[in-house]
């Protein structure tokens, strides 16, 4: 824990918090080295395909923003967490 103020299970809300940002940009890392088709969609065209792509990394990336925001909502105060 790199902060000091807030409650027991502000803390730990943070921490799980840092752990989702982590597993998802490692999922992120792995997608990118190494695109996948989900299964079923193996014979549809190329651009659906990476249109389906794009749509998984972005998802991925707005589940990161939301951790971060809601991290700075405990740091601000203005979350419920631990309340």
């Amino acid at each position: 824990m790199t902060w000091l103020a807030g409650s027991e299970s502000e803390e730990k809300a943070i921490d799980s918090l840092k752990e989702h940002i982590a597993d998802h940009a490692k999922k992120i890392a792995d997608f990118k080295a190494n695109p996948t088709v989900r299964p079923g969609m193996e014979h549809l065209p190329k651009a659906k395909i990476e249109a389906q792509q794009a749509r998984r990394l972005e998802h991925l990336q707005q589940e990161i923003d939301a951790a971060r925001k809601n991290i700075q909502d405990i740091l601000n105060g203005t979350s419920n967490a631990g309340k």
